[in-house]
């Protein structure tokens, strides 16, 4: 319960007092990665698994599910593959293909990263379909960034790059809903602005990960990042475009990694910005 103001906290209650598996934390209002890391640090069993409020579980067997892929392998992480939902929860809109990898096979090797990045999509993204061990996440201190748009981004990416132990599990298990007015479709023009500076957050935080040049395409999914929210900029009003050039003075050091990433495109781009500014730049690629 975080920091709810609608019937929610008794609903809770109500389920605790029923069934003794369940455990409530009641606290202000942080966002959603300050109630995920208050539940990691909470929880007691051996793995976590994450579920946004506006998602569910499909079908009552999910758990066991996820329960004896974990056992047959034992990972560090399980990534699986969400099925995605229209509004009300009753039609699947996008479904997700296998990946290259088998299941029921745990995967030792770092060269798994760079697959994953070169795949990119639904691989890197989605933090509730990547099930964590919690001994891993704790010892590695692999909670999440408060307070920003975007958080899952940042958070695979460090999980990933902490080189865990992988396996995989294709049969959708989660269900992914799509919502008009969420925090990912929201057109209100200040949120719009913060989501483009906490992507740039996100960005830098990959792009100086201490294991980033050891893995090419991670580091080309990093600097693409970037470059592509700089140039997403271009919808700001001018005054808002002003701000965030002045913004960018703080993360001008993330250029100079971009080049690690051996793509001539994506370098001479950095280069470009480095010699012309932001502005410059968002008004070549603009429109």
């Amino acid at each position: 319960d975080d920091g709810s103001t609608d019937n929610c906290p008794v609903i809770c209650d109500t389920f605790a007092k029923k069934f003794d598996r369940f455990s409530v934390i009641h606290k202000s209002n942080g966002g959603l990665s300050s109630a995920r890391n208050a539940g990691i640090h909470a929880a007691k069993g051996e793995y976590l698994v994450f579920l946004d409020s506006d998602d569910f579980l499909i079908n009552n067997d999910a758990l066991e599910l996820i329960a004896k892929a974990l056992n047959d392998t034992k990972p560090d992480l399980l990534i699986g593959l969400p099925d995605e939902y229209d509004a009300g929860g009753s039609k699947v809109i996008i479904s997700h293909s296998p990946g290259p990898w088998k299941e029921n096979y745990l995967y030792t090797e770092s060269g798994v990263i760079n697959e994953l990045y070169h795949l990119n999509g639904i691989w890197v993204t989605l933090a509730q379909t990547k099930i964590i061990k919690r001994e891993y996440c704790l010892l590695n201190g692999l909670t999440f960034f408060e307070g920003i748009y975007h958080e899952d981004d940042e958070w695979i990416a460090r999980v990933l790059l902490s080189k865990p132990q992988l396996a995989f599990l294709y049969h959708p298990w989660y269900g992914y809903r799509h919502r008009e007015n969420s925090i990912v479709s929201s057109v209100d023009s200040k949120k719009v602005y913060k989501r483009i500076c906490d992507k740039i957050k996100v960005a830098d935080s990959m792009l100086n990960n201490k294991s980033a040049k050891d893995h090419i395409d991670y580091l080309k999914y990093a600097s693409d990042y970037l470059l592509n929210t700089i140039i997403s900029a271009g919808q700001l009003s001018d005054d808002k475009q002003a701000e965030f050039i002045a913004y960018m003075k703080d993360y001008q050091e993330c250029y100079k990694k971009i080049y690690y990433s051996k793509d001539i495109k994506l370098s001479l781009k950095a280069l470009y910005i480095t010699l012309f500014g932001e502005k410059r730049f968002i008004n070549k690629y603009k429109g």
